[in-house]
Order: structure tokens, then sequence, then C-alpha cells
């Protein structure tokens, strides 16, 4: 992950300001969640919080209206200050830490919750690779969110508008690699979650199925019929995640083949070669 996100200044500020009128209606300010809509909320804190091993059950799009956020998942964390767009993968446990601005004194965010895809929202080919989590925003990403935010303001109550200015939004996400959690729910990709969130963790097909709700030989099933199995996919998330270390200067290669679980740096070069192109060197 990039460990310190920063959006561009101007379409921050104006992702912020066109949000504003919603956060300001659905905020009562006095801190903790305030339910909205049924998929949109906003969150405020008073005072500097850790909420630790939190897990969602749908992927989340969340605006960081004022002070900061910050998100561990496994040995990697992102910093997102106010004006930033990130997408929050579901099934993942997740520390994160809600910093108040310190002029206002108030950290507050909106959240929306991806359920499910509107059904003119086709997913993009999966990509290879671990991103972050912060999206870059675009003049017209700005633009289809804040308008989204003005019809849950004025037609809450009309699910078809609402549900239209979402795609909206997730068409413009399509190729945003922070996106990919958004419309990656098969199963490969949730199992390939879990294990980025602790990458040098002994995954085991029972654990993992337990921790997904299914048995077993039903997750081997479903992973075959994906056309991947278990040892390949946790083998290629753990490698993403090494990969992300790397770039972002928070392991060395000998730490970051322990964490892919390799003991042998020579043979966790060949296999970063072999998915990258590169030896791990060359990322560090």
């Amino acid at each position: 992950m990039n460990a310190h996100a920063r959006p561009a200044p101007d379409l921050a500020a104006r992702l912020v300001a066109g949000m504003t009128p919603l956060a300001d209606r659905l905020s009562g300010r006095d801190g903790g969640p305030a339910p909205a809509d049924r998929y949109v909320s906003t969150y405020c804190a008073l005072r500097r919080e850790r909420i630790r091993q939190v897990e969602t059950r749908h992927p989340l799009i969340c605006v960081v209206m004022s002070g900061s956020k910050e998100i561990w998942i496994g040995e990697r964390d992102e910093v997102a200050p106010a004006g930033s767009l990130l997408i929050l993968p579901a099934g993942v446990r997740m520390d994160i830490v809600n910093l108040p601005d310190p002029v206002t004194g108030l950290y507050e965010s909106v959240i929306v919750e991806v359920a499910e895809l509107p059904q003119m929202v086709a997913p993009p080919p999966p990509r290879r690779g671990q991103a972050g989590l912060s999206v870059r925003l675009t003049p017209d990403l700005v633009e289809a969110v804040i308008h989204a935010a003005g019809t849950v303001l004025k037609d809450a109550q009309s699910q078809a508008l609402c549900t239209h200015r979402l795609a909206e939004v997730l068409l413009l996400l399509r190729d945003a690699p922070a996106a990919a959690v958004l419309f990656d729910r098969s199963v490969a990709g949730r199992v390939a979650q879990k294990v980025a969130s602790d990458a040098a963790r002994s995954w085991t097909v029972a654990g993992i199925a337990r921790e997904l709700n299914l048995g077993a030989s039903t997750l081997r099933r479903r992973l075959a019929e994906e056309g991947t199995s278990f040892r390949q996919v946790v083998t290629a998330a753990r490698m993403d995640s090494a990969r992300q270390l790397l770039l972002s200067g928070r392991a060395s290669v000998a730490e970051a083949a322990l964490i892919a679980g390799y003991a042998s740096r020579s043979h966790f070069a060949r296999r970063f070669r072999e998915r990258f192109g590169t030896l791990p060197r060359d990322a560090a």
C-alpha cells in the first residue's frame, strides 16, 4: 500500500466541499456512526480512536471529510488525509485509526456500503497484483460522487435513482486498482483478501473455509470451478503482499521472503521473478 496517499489538493477540496451538505444533514457530530440511508452513513470522532480488528460484511467506499484515517491490514498501512476516497475490502480484519483535525477537533467520513453491483455495471477483467486503498481522484469521479451525494440528500426515497447514481460512480471506478475489491466477489478473490490481511500466517483450507462460512470441500470445488486452487491463490496473495512491502520500503528482501512463506531467499527470488518479471531487489 501507499503509506501516505495524498490526493490532488484542488480535487480533494472540491470533493469535501461537494459532500459537506450531505455530511451536515446526516451527522449529529457527537461521535460514532450516524446511519442515513439503506447504504449511506457518516462516522464522526471527537478524539483519536483505534478500532481493532474490524471486519465489514460488504466493501465500502469511504470519503474522508475531516481529519485523517490510518488503516492497517496485516503489516501494511495507509494514511489518508481529508479529501481522500478509499475502498475498504469486505471480510478482511483491519485496524483503523481515526485522527481528528488538529484545528477543528473533528474526524468525519461519509461511507457507502456496496452490498451488490447494480445490474448495469459489468465487472472489469481481473487484475494481477495488489493495490492500495486510495483511489486517484479525477474531475469526472469527483463530480459523479458529489452528484450521487446530492441525490441521496434530495431523493433518498427513490431507490432506482440512487442505484443509478451509484452505478455512475462504479463505472468510473472500474479501472482504479484500489476499486478491484468492489467488483471481485469470486471465492478466489475473497480467499486472496483474507490471506493479504495476514500473509505470514499459516493458512489452511479448513481455516479459510471457516472464515468464509464454507465447508473445506466446497471451498476447493468452488476454486476449481474458477480455474484455480487454494495453493495457487495463497501463493499469489503472499507474493503480492511481499511486493507491496518492498515497494513501500517497509521490508527488506529477507523479511518479504518470510512473509511470502519462503525460508530460502533464492527460492523466493525465483518465484518472484516468475510472477512479476523482475527480482525482489529491483522492487526494494
